[in-house]
């Protein structure tokens, strides 16, 4: 089973640890300056892309649990905590 297209667009480790930042559903103008500021994207740019594939994942409860069953099932370069995390958060669905 190949990546999800919006995680794969998100990032499987940031998708993780900003997992209820992402949640919380904040303003795409936000989001983008908080991962801007928290170092995770080098500009806004790369923010941007990476908001804009969280946004879909979290609007749609069908691709979250996807993408979440794909880190859990799936993915071959999860580490076991991040598989650990993953079905956490697929069991509060």
């Amino acid at each position: 089973m190949p990546m999800p297209k919006h995680l794969n667009r998100t990032g499987m480790g940031v998708f993780l640890s900003e997992y209820e930042y992402f949640a919380a559903r904040p303003k795409r103008a936000d989001a983008i300056e908080y991962l801007v500021n928290k170092g995770i994207s080098r500009d806004a740019n790369g923010a941007e892309h990476r908001v804009s594939g969280a946004k879909y994942l979290f609007e749609d409860p069908n691709l979250l649990r996807e993408a979440l069953e794909y880190i859990v099932y799936s993915a071959p370069k999860a580490t076991a905590q991040q598989k650990e995390k993953a079905a956490s958060l697929l069991k509060s669905l």
